[in-house]
């Protein structure tokens, strides 16, 4: 009699712990929950710029991202300049067409490459230029985990559908632009009139150019222009989409 007693309160306190057990699914926002694939993590070292440590450590920073894609970190150094189509490559040999990226830093052509496929290419494509823009620097100062990790970081947010920081140089070019667009316009009217032009003629001519912020022009400067490569065409240098060997994304590098 004890011994049923006893299997019945193992059975029943095994249900009540099965009951506690989070469930494994992600939930967007706003949005029903629905099974998730848990991707994979993937760090190929071959240029040996981590110690055993860091590479422990990014691995753990970069498991969240996992329920997004594969996230595959490398380092390698080429003999030759096609380091966004080795990039694409090996992210393809690895991972096929599953949605991920791909963050490598070449010491051979001192290149960093992010590459994004299919799913998270659609989300990560619009800033892919601006995430590597704002860690060469940390690539240059040979601070290689930190460059990794702050990809990653980016990453994160933009799926977040967080901000990140766009270099200032786009507000700088914004600013220039009024000034010149002022300058042309105060040599316009002078040139028509020759006569002293007030401060309200000349601002009242601005109009004359349009009703623009200096966000808009901005804006306006750091539109990157995405063309995605078809299935079998070659990589390359530079900012555009698409890859060899059956790579079904895009890739952005950055020198350092």
């Amino acid at each position: 009699m004890m011994n049923r007693l006893r299997a019945l309160v193992f059975v029943t306190l095994g249900f009540l712990l099965m009951s506690l057990c989070p469930a494994s699914v992600f939930a967007a926002d706003g949005a029903e929950s629905v099974p998730y694939k848990q991707y994979r993590v993937i760090i190929l070292d071959k240029a040996d710029l981590l110690t055993a440590e860091e590479e422990k450590q990014l691995a753990e920073e970069m498991k969240d991202l996992a329920f997004y894609g594969n996230m595959i970190f490398v380092t390698v150094k080429l003999k030759n300049s096609q380091y966004e189509k080795f990039a694409e490559d090996t992210y393809y040999k690895l991972c096929g067409n599953e949605p991920g990226a791909l963050f490598q830093i070449d010491m051979g052509n001192r290149k960093l490459t992010l590459s994004t496929s299919t799913g998270l290419d659609e989300r990560l494509r619009s800033e892919r230029d601006t995430i590597v823009d704002n860690i060469y620097t940390l690539a240059t100062r040979k601070q290689y985990y930190a460059c990794a990790s702050e990809c990653f970081r980016e990453i994160r947010a933009v799926l977040h559908n967080q901000n990140i920081a766009h270099d200032m140089r786009y507000i700088t070019n914004g600013i220039l632009a009024l000034i010149l667009a002022l300058l042309l316009n105060f040599i316009a009217v002078f040139l028509t009139t020759r006569k002293k032009v007030s401060k309200e003629e000349l601002f009242g001519k601005m109009s004359s150019i349009g009703e623009v912020s200096i966000l808009d022009i901005a804006e306006g400067n750091r539109t990157k222009t995405y063309s995605p490569r078809s299935k079998g065409s070659s990589g390359g240098g530079g900012r555009s989409g698409g890859g060899g060997g059956g790579f079904s994304g895009g890739s952005s590098s950055h020198g350092f």
